[in-house]
C-alpha cells in the first residue's frame, strides 16, 4: 500500500512511503506554491524525512488561480528530480492545465516520468541510505558544503543525494537560471558542458527545462531507456518493467574529475577514481578483477583499500560504423565530445586514459548480477569550458 505522510522525524525512514508538503496553492507564491516547494524538502531532510515530493502544479486552487501550463512544466521538471514524483489534478481540476492538455506538455509528461522512473536505481539508493543514517535524499547544500559562504543563500536549489545539484526555475516568465554553483567542477545533466564553482552562472532554462549538474566525481545509476513500467503488465510488450530490465542492463552516469562509491540495493558497488598510474597513451580498457573489493562502502565515500588483482585486461577499440558500446565491447564519444560511452558484462574495472578522457579515471564494479550489462557514460569536459 501506498500511504502518504506529512511529518517525520530521524528514524521514520524505514517506515514513511511518501511524505508531501500538503495542499499547496497553485500559483507562483514563495508561502505556498511552486518556489516553496524546495524549503519544504530541504527543510523535512535537515529533520531527518527523506521521501519528499509535493503535487505536481499544487492542489489548492480555491483563492488561486487555475494552474497554467507554464507552472505545469515547471512543477513537472522539479518533480521529476524529486525522490518522490506525482501529479495531481487539484481542486480545481476542470480549469487546471494537466498533462493530457495539449501534445507539447504530454511529451514532457512523458519524458520526465520515463527519467523519473530510470532513476530508480539511485533513488533506491538513496532510500537505503536514508533509513541507515538519515541522510535525506533531497539534501540542503550544507549538508553536502558545509563550509562554503553560498551555502546561506541556496534556500531553492538542493542536491538529489551526493551527485546532482538541482537548481529549479520558480519565477514566471523567465527561461534562465542566475544563480551560485557550489565548490568544485560541475557538468550540465544536459549537454555535458563542465562549469566551475563556487561562483554565480547563467545557464539557459526555457519552460519544460530545469537546471540540473553532475557532480565531478559523481555517480547516478540509471535503468535503460526501455523501461516503462514498475512491473510486468498482462497483454503489453515484455521487456519494459522494471523487473525485467534491471537485472540484465544498467547504464551509470559518472563525471570525472573526483572519487566516490555508491552501493546499490542489489549488492552493487560502483565506485569512481583518479587514476594517474595508467599509461599515458592507454584509451580505453577492460580489467577483469578477481578478489573482493576492498573500496570503502557508502554513498559518498572514496576509496579506503585496493582492488583485487587485476588479470587478462582488454584494451579496447573506438567502435567502427554499426556498431555501440551498449551490445559491443568498443569505445565512443557522444554529446560533442564530452562524453565517453563504454560498457562491459559483469563485475570488473573500465579504466580511461588521459588520451581520452583529461584525466585517467577508474570505474570499477563490485557485486551485483553476473551477466549484467553495464554501460558507463563518463562525462569529462575535455572540450567544455566556462
Amino acid at each position: 500500500a501506498v500511504y502518504f505522510h506529512r511529518s517525520g522525524y530521524l528514524g521514520s525512514n524505514p517506515h514513511l512511503r511518501v511524505v508531501w508538503a500538503g495542499d499547496q496553492q497553485t500559483d507562483w507564491g514563495r508561502l505556498d506554491g511552486l518556489p516553496s516547494v524546495v524549503p519544504y524538502g530541504t527543510s523535512l531532510g535537515l529533520a531527518g524525512v527523506s521521501a519528499f515530493g509535493s503535487d505536481i502544479a499544487g492542489y489548492t486552487g480555491i483563492v488561486s488561480p487555475p494552474t497554467t501550463r507554464e507552472l505545469y512544466l515547471r512543477w513537472l521538471a522539479l518533480g521529476a528530480f524529486s525522490p518522490v514524483m506525482r501529479t495531481h489534478r487539484g481542486n480545481n481540476w476542470q480549469e487546471n492545465w494537466n498533462g493530457d492538455r495539449d501534445a507539447e506538455t504530454l511529451a514532457r509528461f512523458r519524458e520526465y516520468s520515463v527519467l523519473h522512473l530510470r532513476l530508480l536505481p539511485y533513488l533506491t539508493a538513496l532510500h537505503d541510505e536514508a533509513t541507515r543514517s538519515g541522510l535525506p535524499a533531497m539534501r540542503h547544500v550544507l549538508l553536502e558544503f558545509p563550509g562554503w559562504e553560498g551555502a546561506t543563500r541556496a534556500d531553492h536549489v538542493f542536491l538529489l543525494g551526493p551527485a546532482l545539484f538541482v537548481a529549479p526555475v520558480l519565477e514566471r516568465g523567465v527561461t534562465v537560471w542566475n544563480g551560485e554553483l557550489p565548490p568544485g567542477r560541475w557538468y550540465r545533466w544536459e549537454d555535458g558542458q563542465v562549469l566551475d564553482g563556487p561562483g554565480k552562472v547563467t545557464v539557459p532554462a526555457a519552460a519544460g527545462e530545469i537546471p540540473v549538474f553532475l557532480r565531478a566525481g559523481g555517480i547516478v545509476p540509471m535503468l535503460p531507456d526501455s523501461v516503462r513500467r514498475l512491473e510486468r503488465v498482462a497483454g503489453e510488450p515484455p521487456g519494459r518493467s522494471v523487473e525485467d530490465v534491471e537485472g540484465s542492463a544498467l547504464e551509470v552516469v559518472a563525471g570525472a574529475g573526483g572519487e566516490s562509491s555508491l552501493d546499490l540495493s542489489d549488492g552493487t558497488q560502483i565506485s569512481v577514481m583518479r587514476a594517474g598510474d595508467l599509461p599515458p597513451d592507454l584509451t580505453v580498457r577492460l580489467g577483469e578483477t578477481s578478489g573482493e573489493h576492498g573500496g570503502r562502502s557508502g554513498t559518498t565515500g572514496g576509496l579506503g583499500g585496493q582492488a583485487g588483482q587485476l588479470s587478462a585486461d582488454r584494451d579496447l577499440p573506438e567502435c567502427p560504423a554499426g556498431q555501440n558500446p551498449p551490445l559491443d565491447d568498443c569505445w565512443s564519444r557522444a554529446q560533442e565530445g564530452r562524453v565517453i560511452l563504454v560498457a562491459r558484462s559483469g563485475p570488473g574495472e573500465i579504466q580511461f586514459g588521459a588520451a581520452v578522457a583529461g584525466e585517467p579515471v577508474r570505474v570499477r564494479l563490485a557485486g551485483g548480477p553476473a551477466g549484467r550489462r553495464t554501460l558507463i557514460r563518463l562525462i569529462e569536459g575535455l572540450n567544455g569550458g566556462r
